[in-house]
């Protein structure tokens, strides 16, 4: 990922990077390799995916695949393509997620969503 968040390439002969033209007008936060290609998540509260092709074109492999969290990450475990999100957890203030001491409870907390490509 390329510091404007672009995607880029840099492959054996070449002298410098290489930018790949985006298909998304958000930048791109994450980046693994599935089935020997390049997939890129980007940065959209819906986590829009893309694949590069050989040319260094891209496919849209998932629009608008999921909601919310502030961070998102590829991972391929055994297999599979997983899309995890990450964000605090929201709550409403309610008497149910306060400590004796009035504080809440899920103050700080995490919360983890974990999608699997289905193709």
């Amino acid at each position: 990922i390329h510091v404007t968040g672009e995607l880029a390439i840099f492959r054996c002969g070449d002298e410098r990077w290489t930018l790949i033209p985006s298909i998304s007008e958000f930048p791109y936060t994450d980046v693994c390799v599935f089935n020997g290609r390049p997939i890129a998540v980007d940065i959209d509260i819906f986590g829009e995916i893309v694949a590069v092709r050989p040319d260094l074109s891209l496919d849209l492999v998932v629009e608008h695949g999921m909601y919310g969290g502030k961070k998102k990450v590829l991972v391929e475990s055994d297999g599979e393509l997983l899309l995890v999100s990450s964000g605090h957890l929201s709550y409403d203030c309610d008497d149910s997620v306060l400590d004796a001491d009035g504080e809440g409870i899920y103050d700080g907390a995490v919360q983890f969503d974990v999608f699997r490509l289905d193709e």
